[in-house]
Parts: C-alpha cells; sequence; structure tokens
C-alpha cells in the first residue's frame, strides 16, 4: 500500500514539473506537452465552412471526407490497368470506384481478417468500401475494400 502512495507522489511531482516549465520562446509550445486539448478558432482567424481548420490554410494539402460504402457489387470490370467496381444503387449518388493492383482488399470472414486480392470481388458479393472524397479535386480515392464471405453471420447482418 505505501509504495502505490509513493508512486501516486512521484508521478503527481513529476506531471506538476513537466507542466510548470517554461515555453519554448521560437515555437510557444511546452518542451514536454501531455496532453493535446484542442485549439480553439481565435475570431479573427479565416474560417471555411464553419471548419475547424482553414481549408485554403498554408499548411493544409487536401481536405476532404472519409466515407464507407456498404453494398454488393452489380459491376466489376477492367478498362486498361483500372477496374471499374459499381455497387447495386440504392442511393443515385454513390460512385463509380476506380481501383487498381494497389488497391487494398480485405477478405472478411466472421471476426476474421485475412489479405484478399481484386479476384475476390465478382458481382453479387456483399462489400464495404472506403473511400475518400478530395473537396478540392473533387475526385474519390479508393482506400480499402472489404469482401465478406457468405456465412449465416454475415448474411443476417
Amino acid at each position: 500500500m505505501i509504495w502505490k502512495v509513493i508512486i501516486v507522489v512521484i508521478v503527481g511531482f513529476s506531471l506538476g514539473y513537466i507542466l510548470s516549465r517554461p515555453l519554448k520562446p521560437e515555437s510557444g509550445v511546452r518542451e514536454s506537452n501531455l496532453t493535446s486539448a484542442p485549439t480553439p478558432v481565435q475570431p479573427d482567424q479565416k474560417q471555411s465552412s464553419g471548419l475547424p481548420i482553414p481549408a485554403d490554410g498554408k499548411n493544409v494539402i487536401f481536405y476532404g471526407f472519409n466515407y464507407i460504402f456498404k453494398g454488393n457489387v452489380n459491376k466489376f470490370d477492367k478498362k486498361g490497368d483500372i477496374y471499374k467496381l459499381e455497387l447495386t444503387q440504392v442511393q443515385p449518388t454513390i460512385p463509380v470506384f476506380d481501383l487498381n493492383d494497389r488497391t487494398v482488399v480485405v477478405k472478411v470472414i466472421g471476426r476474421n481478417q485475412s489479405p484478399a486480392t481484386l479476384d475476390d470481388i465478382i458481382k453479387g458479393s456483399r462489400i464495404s468500401v472506403a473511400a475518400f472524397y478530395d473537396v478540392r479535386t473533387k475526385s474519390w480515392k479508393t482506400n480499402r475494400i472489404f469482401v465478406f464471405e457468405n456465412t449465416s453471420e454475415n448474411n443476417s447482418q
């Protein structure tokens, strides 16, 4: 019991010392920062569409949104080096996804995942597509495809 008290006291003094260290003059950041609380946007900062960081800032290379689409494969065709993947349309705005040999494909069987290839994607397969929409270029980048193996557990979801 006494060791627990000693450890708590030592940790408390250590945190107090680290947090009381002066700021580095060149960066305005503590030398050791244990927390990373979000910095509020100042009123004089330019905001874009209510985003926490201005989208046209000098440090912003691109910005967009991550989406995960689920559905069944309606079409899967190869055009040159690019594969075109179309889901059965439940909503008319779902894009046709461009895939290539570097696209990460994962096979999901129950709760297990294993690496897969584009050959595991066939018409009618139940899949999820993780894609990123770049707002500036108005284009999609497919990050990952999850192919769900036909099991009774998957069919009930």
